[in-house]
């Protein structure tokens, strides 16, 4: 089972957690844990560590903070000895004179089925662009970003309703339940790191605000699957009177029609929906530059202007 096998974990989100948490309770001898340095938060700039840092030290785990990978670290990296690197969205590249000293490598847990989604965001990305099914692929780290061969893959089908966050979650769960039982056969031999297929691979890249613009000329379906996407992080949105409105929730309804423009907000019965380029997307909770987020029939009580006003 080579679970003496020292082990460095990386990782920094939440969506790391299960998989060490994984690893130690399977027994694998872990080291260290490397994740990112402690991120101010909030007006006041408090520093909050990272939710991988947090399980770290409940678990009593040495945690490792460096800022940069350089040659401080390494040599810190070197005397550790660690006969393999698991690497779960740590946000930073590893150079490559770091990749060369595991024997067992850097197995790094990338959520999507490389080589598509190739990237930072590839959960999102498959969301945004209306996928049917994802996955999970362990694979070595190369000197290209999700290049190296892969060890093994599990394909996810992605519920059509549900949002990023909730996918997360279940994602993380089921990627480290995938890592602690395919590192057996890995340490083994049993399975072996097959080559990708390069002319294959499609790319993700980091979020911004502006991917969170909703662009009403678009379809019903694909604005709704942009929510579902995106309205976590970084958020997706419009505007109302020179506001930014942020849209969190919503829901394709084919049943309404309407003959208005993209952009017009239609009312149907106690529905509130924005005409698209097809059929109008209900809305379900908003929130207005300043305000609080709350449900839309919350929000027009006061707002009469709203009904038969546009969305830009």
């Amino acid at each position: 089972m080579h679970k003496d096998a020292k082990c460095i974990f990386f990782g920094t989100p939440a969506f790391a957690v299960p998989s060490l948490k994984a690893l130690h309770e399977a027994g694998y001898a872990i080291s260290a844990v490397v994740t990112t340095p402690d991120q101010p938060v909030g007006r006041k700039g408090i520093l909050v560590p990272s939710p991988v840092k947090q399980a770290a030290l409940e678990l009593n785990f040495p945690v490792l903070e460096p800022d940069k990978l350089d040659d401080s670290f390494f040599k810190t990296f070197t005397n550790l000895r660690p006969d393999i690197c698991i690497i779960v969205a740590y946000g930073k590249i590893i150079p490559a004179k770091y990749l060369v000293i595991p024997r067992y490598g850097f197995v790094n847990i990338h959520a999507s089925l490389l080589p598509k989604y190739r990237g930072p965001s590839p959960i999102q990305a498959a969301i945004f662009n209306g996928e049917k099914e994802t996955g999970i692929s362990l694979q070595l780290i190369d000197a290209q970003i999700d290049h190296g061969p892969i060890i093994a893959q599990k394909t996810y089908e992605l519920p059509s309703q549900q949002y990023y966050p909730e996918i997360a979650r279940v994602l993380s769960k089921e990627s480290a339940q995938f890592l602690v039982n395919t590192l057996p056969d890995y340490f083994s031999g049993n399975t072996k790191p097959q080559e990708q297929d390069h002319s294959q691979a499609t790319f993700c890249h980091r979020l911004s605000r502006e991917d969170g613009k909703i662009a009403w000329s678009r379809s019903a379906e694909e604005i709704f699957n942009q929510i579902r996407a995106l309205s976590h992080e970084p958020g997706t949105w419009t505007t109302w009177q020179s506001k930014i409105l942020r849209i969190s929730k919503a829901e394709v309804a084919p049943i309404i029609s309407s003959s208005e423009a993209p952009g017009a907000i239609v009312k149907s019965g106690s529905l509130i929906a924005v005409q698209t380029a097809t059929h109008p997307l209900i809305l379900l909770r908003v929130q207005l530059e300043g305000g609080k987020e709350m449900d839309i029939t919350q929000f027009i009580l006061g707002k009469h202007n709203f009904i038969g006003s546009t969305l830009e």
